[in-house]
């Protein structure tokens, strides 16, 4: 509990701190791309709207709102089946969340408007998710169905601080507009490890 409280008076600042920061040096970017939860047997997509503040050459500040989605199927051992009514024995989970991200940002490479940053930060995610904790399927005899058994135990709504590093290119495409590509990493107090690969579209404020 102390942790959440301690990463939620940490966001909230790094918010306040980048509205009353001047208002010169800052820039909006857009991110999307695909996304992997746990070992990566969820897939889903993550998109991501952050707002960068630069201090100097070297370093800058960043927040930033995430959300992802993450789904999987399971497939029954009818499924190949020739039989219509067993062709749906699929079993269909999905895990959703939100997020807001506060990074420090620096700037490892920067040669002629093309930018290599490594972002570090916390995080604060809320998550709900249809996984169960564990499942199994039975079939009657004389019954055509399959049948699966679901077992849930956690919490399956959550809201868990973390922390979130990401790597990423940027190049300036005029002198307005900005383009690349980010690795994103994270893990948070659940265990809910997320890694995506990402789009990332910019403009200056000013």
């Amino acid at each position: 509990m102390i942790k959440l409280h301690v990463s939620i008076a940490f966001l909230l600042g790094s918010f306040l701190f980048s509205q009353v920061a001047a208002q010169s040096k800052n820039a909006i970017f857009v991110s999307g791309g695909k996304s992997f939860h746990g070992t990566g047997d969820l897939k889903g997509i993550a998109v991501d709207v952050m707002h960068e503040h630069n201090l100097n050459n070297r370093f800058s500040w960043s927040n930033s709102l995430t959300t992802t989605i993450h789904y999987k199927i399971n497939r029954g051992p009818n499924n190949n089946s020739s039989q219509p009514f067993l062709q749906d024995n699929l079993l269909r989970f999905t895990t959703a969340g939100i997020q807001l991200n506060s990074h420090i940002d620096l700037t490892l490479i920067n040669i002629s408007n093309n930018k290599i940053n490594l972002e570090v930060g916390p995080m604060l995610r809320f998550q709900s998710s249809s996984y169960p904790s564990s499942f199994g399927t039975h079939q009657e005899t004389n019954f055509p169905y399959l049948y699966y058994d679901v077992n849930y135990k956690e919490n399956y709504n959550t809201i868990s601080p973390g922390y979130n590093v990401s790597l990423s290119y940027i190049t300036n495409v005029s002198h307005k507009y900005k383009a690349g590509i980010k690795a994103t990493f994270q893990n948070d107090t659940q265990s809910d490890v997320i890694t995506s690969l990402s789009l990332v579209f910019g403009t200056a404020l000013n």
